[in-house]
């Protein structure tokens, strides 16, 4: 069995992350033979290096610096400046702008200055910017994530932070990291933002696209977003945080040998675009070994078994070309089609498409229509139910399949409380309720039809929104479309079918 680093020696770095019980153990061996650079999973988040005012933690981290040295590994340090695991006090202690910047700055002289010089790369800014975008994408303030960071300093809180970790360590490569990088209104807003600044002087070297994936990925969503990025004169690219999970896994106690020659195919056309794009691309770090330690093991994101023996799809990233010519993927299928019934419900169908890291709601719909409405009832299934909570409808009533939006085409939401906005043209004689259930809520919708015709094809996309209680977005499930593009282009929507 080959290393991983040697088949990718030409092309980039291969990475994996550490944890503190990897030293001494057979998987502590294993990363350090087949990578070449480590980056912490959580033991350098600033809520666990400095989880009270200047009570700094460095036994962790330490060893692992201490283990790298060892086994000859580079070290990617994750992360400064974030809305999540960040430091927990800081509200209490800082009431003012300047303030604040004074306990970013005290944080990342402390932690950056003890390991100056033994890291490679920082994620400086850890995803600051929002999931949910629905309008112009160049003006990338208005899209910033709501953190405490935000709050007390003000959008410029990222050029401060880079600015500080550049004059900190001159030597390190400072990322701006992020997930869903491969949805394009993400990838614009960072794209603007991350140009602008770099244009303005701030030391912002790269960007990290995590890549929490999955087997329903399109590989041209991650292609479009390299090559955008790639516009940013002298950008390096990461894919940082990469595991991708097998979609329809979750009861699964192992996968499938279908399922488990999927994911590998997945990983191989990953690693074929990687290598496509060497020229930009400067690491490649799988965030987890084997799927017992993974954070996503429910869905066996990863390289190597709960056994660590190594799954089809290590040989599929050591020889993308040959697994493919092994294992060739199947012919693309058209989209999902369910039947609307005549003034009868039509056969159910799930938005069950996870699409974010997190898994959240999913919703069961059916669809019936008449002489004048299509009506679509959605069964929100959600632990809990949150008022930002929301389903997405996109319509396209003529079935038309446009690359852009036209008279035809609407995109709106739907709260658990009923409250509907619409992004674009509103659609008159629209009808909405909503209702709480024993297992989520309930929306039913009744769509004015212009024509009806038994047969007649209505283009549809159902996404479904979980959120947590502040409004942060928690998980995306969709029905067929796992672009992110449903916002812009009707290519992609599943079929209503009325029979």
């Amino acid at each position: 069995m080959g290393l991983l680093k040697d088949a990718y020696q030409d092309y980039f770095k291969m990475g994996n992350i550490y944890t503190p019980k990897d030293p001494g153990t057979k998987k502590g061996e294993a990363i350090a033979r087949h990578f070449d650079i480590i980056t912490p999973e959580n033991i350098m988040k600033p809520a666990l290096m400095q989880p009270k005012k200047e009570e700094y933690l460095f036994d962790l981290a330490d060893g692992m610096f201490e283990f790298a040295k060892a086994k000859h590994l580079e070290v990617a340090g994750h992360t400064l400046v974030w809305h999540q695991q960040s430091l927990k006090w800081l509200e209490d202690h800082a009431s003012t702008r300047e303030e604040a910047i004074a306990f970013m700055k005290k944080h990342m002289e402390t932690v950056m200055g003890r390991y100056k010089g033994q890291i490679a790369a920082w994620d400086v800014v850890n995803e600051a910017i929002k999931d949910d975008i629905r309008t112009d994408t160049s003006n990338w303030r208005e899209h910033l994530r709501e953190s405490k960071w935000l709050r007390l300093i003000g959008d410029d809180y990222i050029k401060i932070a880079f600015e500080l970790a550049h004059e900190i360590d001159q030597e390190a490569v400072l990322y701006y990291n992020d997930y869903n990088l491969n949805y394009s209104n993400k990838a614009e807003a960072t794209y603007y933002m991350v140009k602008e600044l770099r244009e303005a002087g701030v030391p912002i070297h790269g960007i990290g696209m995590q890549g929490h994936y999955h087997t329903n990925t399109p590989l041209s969503t991650v292609e479009n977003s390299i090559q955008l990025f790639s516009k940013i004169p002298g950008i390096k690219l990461s894919f940082t945080e990469l595991d991708i999970t097998v979609t329809g896994s979750e009861k699964n106690e192992e996968l499938t040998e279908e399922q488990s020659i999927l994911q590998a195919q997945k990983y191989a056309g990953f690693f074929q675009l990687f290598k496509s794009h060497s020229r930009l691309i400067e690491r490649v770090t799988f965030w987890g070994f084997d799927d017992a330690s993974s954070w996503r093991g429910d869905r066996f994101p990863n390289l190597w078994n709960h056994d660590l023996s190594p799954k089809h799809s290590f040989e599929a990233v050591m020889d993308p070309e040959g697994f493919l010519a092994k294992y060739p993927p199947a012919a693309p299928t058209g989209p999902k089609q369910a039947v609307a019934g005549f003034n009868a419900w039509g056969e159910a169908f799930e938005a069950s498409l996870q699409t974010t890291a997190w898994e959240g709601a999913t919703a069961t719909a059916m669809a019936k229509y008449n002489d004048g409405a299509l009506t679509l009832k959605v069964d929100v299934h959600a632990n809990q139910v949150h008022a930002n909570d929301y389903v997405t409808v996109y319509l396209d009533l003529l079935g038309n399949k446009s690359e852009t939006y036209g008279a035809d085409d609407f995109h709106f939401t739907v709260t658990s409380e009923n409250i509907v906005e619409f992004h674009g043209q509103s659609l008159d004689g629209l009808k909405t309720s909503t209702q709480m259930t024993g297992s989520g809520y309930e929306v039913q919708l009744e769509i004015p039809l212009s024509q009806v015709e038994k047969g007649q094809v209505i283009g549809l996309e159902l996404q479904v929104k979980d959120c947590d209680p502040d409004g942060f977005t928690q998980s995306v499930a969709k029905w067929n479309d796992a672009s992110g593009d449903s916002y812009k282009t009707t290519a992609n929507f599943g079929e209503i079918i009325l029979g």
